[in-house]
């Protein structure tokens, strides 16, 4: 299965795709004072543009909101021909 890793945080963001050795590409990092779920899904999308498209992403993030954030994130990542 080829899939994307997102870590992102709020010194810089990075996403990988280990299937293809590991190839990493550097994002931005997340403001929070904005909303974190947008942005996360926004370097979903970027990380798509750079390593290709996936069949699934994990994401590690120390800014996600303690309720909610997943559902809010599949709702904008549904659909999306590359995840």
């Amino acid at each position: 299965m080829r899939f994307i890793a997102l870590d992102a945080g709020q010194s810089g963001s990075r996403a990988s795709l280990p299937a293809a050795g590991g190839r990493e590409v550097e994002l931005p990092a997340l403001i929070t004072d904005r909303p974190v779920i947008e942005q996360l899904a926004d370097r979903v999308h970027a990380a798509i543009a750079e390593l290709g498209p996936a069949e699934g992403v994990a994401i590690g993030s120390s800014a996600l909101p303690a309720a909610g954030g997943a559902a809010e994130l599949l709702a904008r990542l549904a659909g999306a021909a590359e995840v």
